[in-house]
């Protein structure tokens, strides 16, 4: 398993959950942890505990993140004679239901890491 945080040091972002760039997530990941962190060293008894508990709390969402990026990474680079169906396919669903195109990513996009 990986660890990301060990020896009073702690990994965040990239660094510890690598993310390709078809969320546009990287940076906001980052700040995300960045509170995170913050949060779980102040709550915490000792160093060692706090960054456990990062992890334990950034882990799951970062993971889903970073799935979520490879899926729309696959998406966006299909190759033909595949990708122009699949294009046209997604062009009309965002337009008969542009709603639901984007809300399928509020998971994301409303997160609020501070109401933890």
């Amino acid at each position: 398993a990986q660890v990301w945080g060990r020896d009073g040091v702690a990994l965040l972002g990239d660094a510890a959950h690598p993310t390709l760039p078809f969320m546009a997530q990287g940076a906001n990941m980052a700040l995300e942890d960045a509170y995170a962190l913050a949060n779980c060293l102040s709550a915490a008894d000792d160093l060692e505990t706090g960054l456990a508990a990062y992890q334990a709390r950034r882990q799951s969402r970062a993971a889903k993140v970073v799935e979520a990026a490879n899926g729309n990474a696959w998406k966006y680079h299909l190759r033909a004679p595949l990708s122009w169906p699949a294009h046209q396919i997604l062009r009309v669903a965002g337009a008969l239901a542009p709603q639901k195109m984007v809300s399928q990513f509020d998971w994301i996009y409303r997160h609020d890491e501070t109401a933890r």
